[in-house]
């Protein structure tokens, strides 16, 4: 069966996946603005008889460390069929806002060991991790690099664990560089505007095998 089909799907992770999502049972808004309620939107407008259960269990601010935490409650806990997973952000982003405080820095080990333990925990159908991004074009700048690094460590748990890896930075957000300034898709160079999140939805769509000519 195709993954498409899967009723119950979950994302998790910080602030790109939150994007201002209520958390009061049954609000208008529990999907947030971002892709999540985008990929909810085409997919119950392409396939209406679904139904589809769309959980955003994103936490602005989160790191792997915060993600093992909440994992049982926000994850293992409502089984889902498709688990999408965005960390990593964060990780890297602290060890530029907050050089001094060691203690809130997630390096490369820690990342990869908590990582894996948390998917390996999960009975998903299937689980797909997306890399972390950095809006700037210019792969030299030291922020971009270490969340390039960051990216790679992500695939590499993928790849360990023999799941599904998507590549936001160079397969979604490098070529759209391309066309537009880096402002014009984050300001921050961070969090996405909607034409950021609308090209994180078709990029995961795409991996789904959603028919955009439907």
């Amino acid at each position: 069966m195709s993954a498409i089909q899967s009723e119950r799907i979950l994302f998790i992770g910080d602030s790109i996946t939150e994007c201002y999502r209520s958390e009061k049972e049954h609000h208008s808004n529990q999907l947030g603005y971002g892709y999540v309620s985008f990929i909810y939107a085409l997919l119950q407008a392409t396939y209406p008889s679904k139904h589809y259960k769309v959980s955003n269990k994103g936490i602005g601010g989160n790191t792997i460390r915060d993600l093992q935490e909440r994992w049982q409650r926000d994850v293992l806990s409502v089984k889902p069929d498709l688990l999408f997973i965005m960390i990593g952000i964060n990780d890297v982003w602290r060890q530029f806002d907050q050089p001094s405080t060691i203690s809130e820095h997630v390096y490369p080990d820690e990342f990869i060991e908590t990582y894996r333990h948390l998917v390996q925990q999960s009975s998903a159908k299937k689980i797909f991790l997306l890399s972390p991004f950095y809006i700037q074009s210019e792969k030299g700048d030291p922020m971009r690099k270490m969340m390039d690094h960051y990216g790679t460590l992500t695939k590499s748990v993928a790849q360990s664990c023999n799941i599904s890896f998507i590549d936001l930075q160079k397969q979604t957000f490098d070529p759209l560089m391309q066309g537009l300034d880096d402002i014009e898709i984050a300001q921050d160079r961070i969090h996405p505007s909607s034409v950021g999140h609308m090209v994180i939805a078709r990029t995961i769509l795409t991996h789904l095998d959603y028919k955009w000519d439907n």
